[in-house]
Formats: C-alpha cells, structure tokens, sequence
C-alpha cells in the first residue's frame, strides 16, 4: 500500500519569481503607454516596415540581466488597433499582419502572439537573439493587409500553457482531449513556471476551458520517478509522446497522492519532449502534476516539477516602451491593476477596486489630464482609483491637453473580481467615499442598482443589521441616526438621478420597482413628498408599459393628495386612467383604483370611492379570500397600533402600506383610515390626519371607527391651535353618534379652551431638512407641470 501523501494546490501561491526583469505577480496587471516620438520611418499616416504598413509601434528595450534569455514576453494595451472580429485564431491570424516585431536593424525576428484580449490587452513572445538589446513591435494595419513572412520558431526554452474555450470530448482519452482543444476557441497563453495552477490565469472571469502544455523537460538525474496527476476534471502527462500519469474522467481534484493516480516512469539524465493536456467542464480548475525521484516502496514527498527543469528562468520578461503613434506626437498612458473586490448582498458580482496610475512622459500633458473610465464617472486627479460596480469591459479614456490641443489614448480594460485577494481584504467602507461621489444619472441602469444595494448594505451595518425593526430611528444614537438618514437620501438621490436623465433601464419592471422603492423611502422615511412625487412621475414618463405607467401616475396623484392639493391629483389621476387598460387585472391598475376612491372620497363624493375601492379590490390578483383577509387586517391592525404605541413609526407605516396594497378596499371599513390618521397626527401632520376623518364620513358614515377618527381629528386641529374646527369635529360625534362611548371624552373636549399658541410635537427627526407646507406644495407642483391658485399657508412640518 503507497502512502498517501497530501497534495497542496496553487489557489493562493504567488507566480514564480526569477530576476528582477521578471513580473513578480503581474497576470492581472496591463500595462498602456505613454507619449514618445515615433523612431521607425514615419510615412504620411504610417509606419512603412518590412513591406507592411502600421499605425502604431513600440519599443523594447533589453536590459543587460535579461541579454541571455532566449525568449523574451512583452504586453500591451493596443488601444483597440488590433482587429479581432471574424477571427477564429486571433493570434495566429493577426501574426505577420497587423503584429509584426523587428529588430534594431529592422529585421523581422521570429515571435509569438501569444494572446490577444479580453479587451485590448496583447502579449507577444520573441525570440531573442543574444547580445540584441532593441526591438520593435509594430502593430495596427494602416491600409491594405499584406502578411509578411515570420521567421519559424526555433526555441525550445521554457513551458507555454495554452488555454481554449471547452469543446465536448471523451474526458478517458488523451487523444480526444488534444482533439478536442485543437477545435477550441483561442482564450490565450503564457509560459508558466510548471504545471501547477489552481485556475485558468489568462483571464480573470474563470469559466470552463482547456489548457495544453508544451515544452522540452530537462532531468537533471536519471531514475525512476513517480508521477502523479491530480486535476478537476481530467489530466493527462505526456513526455516524448507517451503517456506517463493520468488523471482521466470527470472528477473533483484529489488531496493525497492514491496509489491509482502514482504511475513509475523511467527517464534519463538530458532532454526530453513534454506535453500535459487539461480539460474542466465547469468554473473549477485544479491542475498538478507531481513528481519524485526513485520514491522507493512509498511515495514520501511528491512536488510539483521545478521550474528549471522547463528552463523557466530562460523566458524574460520585459515591459514595451511607451506607444508612438504615426499620426500623434502625443499619446498618453495610464496602466492599471485590479487591487480588490467587496461583495453585496443577494448580488453574484461584486464591486471591483481599479488603481490607474497616470505614466505619462510629458509633464505639460501629464499635469492637465481627464479620465473617463466607461461607466459614466470621470476624474481630474493624476492617479486614481476607480470602483466599477459591476465587472465587465470598459472603454477607458486618460486625456491630456497641451495649449488648445487635445491628446487622448482608449483603451478597452477587463474588470473582473480578483482570482486572488490581496491579504488584507477590502470592505465596504474603502468605497463609500468615491461611491457618495457618483453621478447615478450617468450610470448603466445595472450599476445604479449596484449602487443602490451598497447603500443598503451601508444602513444595514450602522443600524445593526436587523436594527431598523428593532430600535426606531427616532431612538438610535445620533451619529447612528444621521448615518441612516444620509444614506436613505442618497438612495432617493441615485435613483431621481436615473430616472430624470436619459439612463436606460432593463425592462419597465425593473424602472417601476426601484421607482416604488425610492418613492417610498422619499415619502415614508423622509418625509421628502417633493421628490416622492418627483420620483413617480419620473418612471410614469420612462415606462413603455401602459398599466405600470398608469400606477406610478396614480402613486404621484397619492403624493399630491398627501399635501392637500386634490387638484393635481386629479390631474395626474385623468392621466393615468388614459393609460391603463381599465379592465385588466393585475396591481398596478388597482392601485389606480384605490387612488382614485382616496380622491373621490377627498372631494365628498362617498358613492363614487365606494365604487372606487370595489373596483381595486376585484382588479388586484393577489386579493385573498375572506379568512386570510380578516386574519391579514387583524394581523396588520395589531402590528400597526403597537408600532404606534411604541413610537417606531417606520415600521408603523410599512404595516400599513402593506395592508393597503393587499387590500385596496379596506378604507371602506375605515379602520385602517384610522390608523393613518393615528400615524399622521404622531408625525405632527395634524391637518392630513383630520382630512381622513372627513373622507371616511364621507365614504362610510356608518363606519364602527368614525367615533375614533372624529376623535383624532379633534385633538389635530386643537394641536393646530384651530378651536372651531376642533369644536366642529366634536360636535359631529356628539349629534351623530350618541350612542359612541366616547360622549363622554368628547363632551370633556369641548369644553377645552384654545391653546394660545400651535403646539407642535418635537422634531423626531433632527437631521432631516425642514420645510413648511407651503414649500412643499409649491415644489410639487412644479415637479407635476401643475400649480394650484390657490396659496394657502400651513404650519411647518418634518421634512
């Protein structure tokens, strides 16, 4: 029985480390380029070498540790001059004709594209000739293609991984594997240090693929050696064409080396030709290959081949001068490194953390520069870092200005989250700073919604996650406070951003949700009306949809009704019932109906809301029946008043907004009336909570709660310091409804005189901006097109 040895994989092992030419752990880190003149034979608009004409070149320049590598690898942004469409083998195909290097006697010299994207990210390998300390990569056909001849690679230094898009094959045999890969769409290649990665490093979004080793193997010592493959999904070693070791089939990777994956292979001392093929059908990859030397009975210490045993430390690495371009003196240059990523809730992509880093020659350019980074967002800083709130490609534009002239280098960049994060891991707070900075309304739709969920996620943290159900807002600690409601506003912000500038959502679904969503926290956890109102009839002019449209007109028309101004309401109301399809069941043009049966019953027409409120409830599909309703309003009505009792009138609120939509006619039983009246007088709305008692009189004079509601409209317009209409109120319950418990009270009531000042409750809300309602009136009316004639001052109220 071998021992079983357990295997290390490669997720979190820095790349190999050779001489200081090398890259030290630069998978991920592209480089673009900097102003220079042009050195080659400039030509009208291009480069005219070897026969071929180009628009852009770059220099390279050897050191003198790097002199005797006899291949040398270069990379670049090519700032999109590198056509890749229609290619089936970018690289191969783009070789000798829109990429070609030479040497400083313009001598085309042997070398390989070795990959071309994601974006416009290139590497090329050359090999080298000694004591040769310049080359020159020309690249971007300038007129017709005529390929040129390459010079056949000779090398045979160091080991090239190979990596292709997954092709179906028979995962048992090699040579179905190599078939399969040599059908496969070119994703790219490096040369690597060994076989030994824990992920495909030649891009960042790890998808399925297939890799293939190529390389001379050099055994230092002859003997017998135990080689042992462990891979996700199938692996295959092959050395002067035969196979060696195998891991065949579909399959996790293995921790220990078992004794059926341990094959004993005899090798001599000197040169030999290698070949490992990989295959993984899914997002995991695990690729190893181990080996150890005259192991004996068991196998004790298996490792992965050194390095120098493909000659690793022969293959430089070298990063290409800045570009010249044959038609610009000036071309500017950014490089950029991906340096962390932080995870939202319910959201599979996270934001991203780009640092770009301004290498600019030219210190006049370099001090007047713009960055446009392809979401929307810009900056004048020199270097900056740069949240992307989704991966993706992005046309990045660093520009420089000199006198009156512009110059500008775009290049496409590939932002995804970081295969490997860096040791101390970033969080949400290393963002805020530059996400409170952006400019949602020139966002893609998708990032607005990104944005707004790290907002979210922001409150969840201050307010203790669960916190808002908890601790009612008035009671948190004041920065704790200030922090929620600062965040709450720029979620309304964001989202009124978007909506009012020509940002192109993703269906008319997902402009109504963020729409109500925004609205409500405007209108129930602000107290900002205006831009409730602002928001609603944002998204009614965006959506394409008639009934959805119709609702967020009918939501604005709610809005409008809230600030006393029936008039817009019915405005917005006649637009809405234009709209919608009135016979069409679903949410949205029920809650048209409940709106219209509120303002119906705001004007004294109790028939009518009747009416009204019986039409929503038949429009709206998810109507319950009978028990589940009485169970919903006694579950809801309880949650409500002791919500209220307990002054956490947020949750008080959502009680109710959630009774409301379920059940578009309970204002006709009017209990739930009373509880908004009873929430609004605590909000210090006193002349809204009357209002309701006058609707539900007027919808349902019969109502069990009228008495209540009477009641609280009383002690509302006490509170206004308006005794009469008080008196009125009371009188009402007294003549109306003698049989009321509550004669007493209201006999007590009337007999109270007039306060000598309006006495208001204390601000709830400190941090909010205050407003009167006469502002607020006017601000939205403005935000419908509409203005009332009428201007009737009020008491001030939170904001």
């Amino acid at each position: 029985m071998l021992h079983r040895e357990r295997l290390e994989f490669p997720e979190n092992r820095p790349e190999g480390q050779y001489v200081n030419f090398r890259r030290k752990s630069a998978m991920f880190r592209f480089f673009a380029v900097l102003s220079c003149l042009a050195t080659a034979v400039l030509a009208a608009d291009s480069y005219e070498i070897a026969g071929g004409s180009f628009k852009a070149m770059r220099e390279i320049n050897v050191p003198s540790a790097a002199l005797k590598c006899p291949v040398l690898v270069t990379a670049f942004l090519h700032e999109g001059l590198i056509d890749l469409d229609s290619k089936t083998d970018p690289c191969a195909e783009n070789a000798g004709k829109t990429v070609i290097v030479v040497d400083k006697k313009k001598k085309v010299v042997p070398f390989r594209v070795l990959q071309l994207g994601p974006g416009d990210f290139c590497r090329i390998a050359i090999q080298a000739e000694e004591k040769n300390n310049e080359y020159t990569v020309y690249y971007g056909c300038a007129g017709a293609v005529t390929p040129i001849d390459v010079p056949p690679w000779t090398s045979n230094v160091g080991l090239l991984m190979e990596t292709r898009r997954f092709v179906n094959c028979d995962m048992d045999k090699a040579d179905s594997v190599r078939e399969a890969f040599r059908k496969g769409v070119p994703i790219g290649a490096d040369y690597v240090d060994t076989v030994y990665h824990g992920y495909n490093p030649m891009v960042m979004k790890q998808e399925s693929f297939m890799s293939r080793y190529t390389g001379t193997l050099v055994v230092n010592q002859g003997g017998t050696y135990a080689m042992i493959v462990s891979t996700h999904h199938c692996g295959f070693a092959l050395i002067d064409g035969r196979e060696v070791a195998s891991h065949p089939g579909r399959h996790g990777r293995s921790w220990e080396a078992k004794p059926e994956l341990v094959k004993r292979v005899p090798l001599t001392q000197g040169p030999h030709k290698f070949e490992f093929l990989h295959a993984s059908a899914d997002n995991d990859a695990s690729i190893l290959l181990c080996w150890e030397l005259n192991p004996g009975e068991k196998v004790a210490k298996p490792v992965p081949i050194p390095p120098e045993a493909f000659q690793a430390e022969a293959v430089g690495r070298i990063q290409a001068a800045p570009a010249a371009h044959a038609d610009s003196a000036q071309v500017p240059d950014f490089e950029y490194q991906i340096t962390g990523s932080v995870p939202l809730p319910d959201n599979s992509e996270q934001m991203i953390c780009v640092r770009f880093t301004n290498r600019t020659a030219s210190a006049t350019l370099k001090g007047k520069t713009t960055w446009d980074f392809g979401d929307g967002q810009t900056s004048t800083e020199a270097s900056p870092y740069h949240i992307y709130l989704k991966p993706g490609l992005f046309n990045v534009t660093l520009s420089g200005q000199i006198g009156d002239n512009t110059f500008s280098t775009v290049n496409r960049i590939d932002v995804e989250q970081p295969v490997r994060q860096p040791e101390k891991a970033h969080t949400l707070d290393n963002y805020l700073d530059a996400l409170e900075k952006y400019d949602a309304g020139k966002l893609p739709p998708d990032h607005v919604l990104a944005l707004i969920q790290a907002f979210e996620f922001k409150i969840d943290q201050v307010a203790g996650g669960a916190g808002r159900d908890d601790i009612p807002i008035e009671q948190m600690l004041k920065p704790t406070r200030e922090a929620v409601l600062k965040y709450r506003k720029l979620i309304v912000d964001s989202v009124k951003a978007s909506l009012t500038r020509d940002v192109k959502f993703n269906g008319d679904h997902e402009i109504r949700d963020i729409a109500l969503s925004a609205g409500t926290i405007a209108r129930d956890l602000l107290g900002d009306l205006k831009t409730a109102g602002q928001i609603y009839n944002a998204a009614a002019a965006k959506i394409q949809n008639a009934d959805m449209s119709a609702e967020c007109s009918a939501l604005a028309a709610d809005v409008a009704l809230d600030m006393g101004l029936p008039e817009a309401a019915k405005r917005l109301l006649d637009t809405a019932e234009k709209r919608m399809n009135k016979t069409a069941i679903n949410t949205s043009v029920a809650t048209v109906f409940r709106v219209k049966g509120d303002y119906l019953s705001a004007i004294g027409d109790g028939g009518g809301a009747r009416e009204a409120f019986r039409t929503a409830q038949e429009r709206n599909f998810l109507a319950k029946g009978y028990a589940e309703k009485v169970a919903l309003q006694g579950s809801a009505s309880r949650s409500a008043e002791g919500f209220l009792k307990a002054k956490h009138y947020e949750r008080a609120i959502e009680m109710l907004r959630v009774w409301q939509n379920e059940y578009h006619a309970a204002a006709i039983d009017g209990y739930i009336t009373l509880l908004f009246a009873e929430y609004w007088f605590a909000k210090g709305e006193y002349d809204l909570a009357a209002s309701l008692a006058d609707r539900l009189i007027t919808v349902n004079p019969d109502a069990p709660y009228v008495d209540r509601i009477l009641i609280v409209a009383a002690e509302a317009k006490y509170k206004e310091g308006n005794r009469d209409a008080a008196q009125s109120y009371l009188q009402t319950l007294v003549k109306n409804y003698p049989g009321s418990p509550l004669i007493s009270e209201a006999n007590e009531m009337l007999d109270r005189p007039a306060p000598e000042t309006p006495k208001r409750p204390e601000k709830n809300e400190p941090a909010a901006e205050e407003a009167t309602k006469e502002s607020t009136r006017e601000s939205t009316e403005e935000s419908t097109g509409e203005r009332e004639s009428a201007e009737k001052p009020g008491p001030e109220t939170d904001a």
